[in-house]
This record gives structure tokens, sequence and C-alpha cells, in this order.
């Protein structure tokens, strides 16, 4: 076992991923007062302070999940920078978002990232909640939430499978 000190940005990322895991259960809990979309949709527009809170539980573990995620991506690509592994290869002037970069260098599918991306703009939109938006929006983000829970699993996978190439486990522990 080594009694090595833990390197910051490695205790930042299991903080991340311990986050990730509360957050999900959360997500989980807040989404289960809604029997379906249309639920969630009415209680976008509700004036009812109760139908309100139920509401925003949706949107604070959501938003800790995105955060978290691309502070995991940040997080990997700064180590990778630090110890000199080059950019992926397809990633030149035009600067591809977070998840196309993690999908470039082979922790995530395109398929994957592309998903990931339209879940960060459903979060991007709750966080700017406006009663008087479209009724599609508020589906928009209930069909999100749902499909960050049911892709977080392998999102976590992909992007453990970098994390443990960074900072492998102490096979002694």
């Amino acid at each position: 076992m080594s009694d090595a000190p833990v390197p910051a940005r490695q205790r930042k990322v299991m903080s991340r991923l311990q986050e990730i895991r509360r957050d999900r259960r959360a997500l989980r809990n807040a989404l289960d007062h809604f029997a379906d979309a249309g639920a969630f949709v009415a209680a976008w527009g509700s004036e009812d302070p109760d139908t309100i809170n139920l509401r925003d539980q949706v949107e604070r573990p959501y938003e800790r999940i995105v955060n978290d995620l691309q502070e995991l991506i940040d997080l990997c690509e700064a180590e990778d920078a630090d110890r000199g592994v080059p950019e992926p290869e397809g990633s030149g002037p035009d600067q591809p978002g977070r998840w196309r970069r993690a999908a470039l260098r082979g922790h995530l599918n395109h398929a994957q990232s592309a998903r990931w991306q339209a879940i960060a703009l459903g979060r991007q939109r709750l966080a700017h909640h406006y009663v008087d938006l479209a009724e599609h929006q508020a589906t928009d983000i209930y069909e999100r939430a749902n499909e960050l829970l049911s892709e977080l699993p392998g999102a976590v996978r992909g992007l453990g499978g970098w994390i443990e190439g960074l900072w492998p486990a102490d096979d002694d522990a």
C-alpha cells in the first residue's frame, strides 16, 4: 500500500465521481414524482409553490451531474496535457466541444457524444427556466433528464477507463 499523497487533480476526480453517484439517486427520486412528461409539463407552468419545488428538485441534480461530468473531462484533459499526451486526431482549429473531444480520444463513442451534447443543452434550458416558454421545452427537459439517467452508466464506464489509465488503482490497497 502506497503512502504517497493523492494528487489534487485525482482527489477532485474521485470527489466528482462520488457526487455523480449521489446526484443520480437524487435525480431519479425527483423524476419519480412525475408520472410522465405531461405531469412535468404541468409542473413547469405551475404557480403552486409545492409543485414548483418538485420541479426544481429535478434541476439541481441534473445540473450537477452534467457539470461534474464536464469537469471530469476537463480534469482528464488537463492531466493528459501535463503528461504530454497529444491532442486527439481531428481536434484542429475548430476546437470541438469537450464531449466530442472525449469521443475523439476514444472514451465515448460519437453517438454518446451527440447525446451528451443534447443533455447538456437541456441543462442550460432548465437553468434558464421561464414559465412562458413553450410546452415542448418542458417535455424536452423531462426527456433529457431521463436520457441522462440511462446514458450515465455508459459515460461513467467510458470516462472511468480514461481515469483508470491516468491514475491506476493501487493494487496493494
